[in-house]
């Protein structure tokens, strides 16, 4: 980014322009000034395919050579990946909310997520504390109670009727294993609902 001053100069004149009220004689400035900003653009014209620059372990990794027939032939045979199975990011080495310079290099650990247990987040339900989020993703998931889980960010958006719903669909999901209790803070219904929000970021 560069500044630049540029001065321009004329001889003086005079012009006459007709207006409404009448001809008025002007008299032109001798001598203009004006800052211009200028700013190099880059275009990359090159027929050569952009190569990615891939970090592991703090050693640069060369992409491999593949045979496209073979590679097509492999994804025919592929069957769908289960959501759960797909990996999600648990945490990163800037604080979440900081920026940053561009081309900074920010480290990313990802974890699938049926290794993600609830013991890892604040405020869940003690029923639920030794289980993954993806043990509930039949609960955030089903039809009835996800669009409770998007409608409202705390228990008490909910009605008494929709907290039935949910506390139905979770005792369903594990018979026997998990109970709301609202005099008991760890088992109310106010942090079984928060857990399932949480549980729900990760789908």
């Amino acid at each position: 980014m560069a500044s630049e001053k540029l001065t321009t100069s004329s001889t003086p004149f005079s012009a006459t322009v007709a207006t409404a009220a009448g001809a008025t004689k002007l008299a032109a400035a001798t001598t203009f000034t004006r800052n211009v900003t200028s700013q190099v653009v880059t275009v990359d014209v090159s027929d050569k395919p952009v190569i990615p620059n891939v970090v592991r372990n703090g050693v640069a990794i060369a992409a491999p050579t593949l045979n496209p027939a073979k590679v097509t032939d492999l994804i025919g045979r592929l069957g769908p990946i289960l959501r759960p199975t797909l990996p999600r990011v648990l945490s990163q080495s800037v604080p979440a909310g900081q920026r940053i310079v561009k081309g900074t290099s920010v480290d990313v650990v990802m974890v699938p997520v049926t290794d993600i247990k609830f013991n890892l987040l604040d405020n869940v339900h003690a029923d639920l504390q030794n289980l993954s989020v993806a043990a509930v993703q039949t609960v955030t998931l089903d039809p009835a109670i996800r669009p409770l889980l998007i409608k409202a960010d705390t228990a008490d958006a909910l009605t008494a009727a929709e907290q039935a719903t949910i506390t139905g669909a979770m005792t369903k999901a594990f018979p026997g294993s998990f109970s709301v209790d609202n005099a008991v803070p760890a088992r109310s219904f106010a942090v079984a609902f928060n857990s399932l929000k949480s549980a729900q970021a990760f789908e």
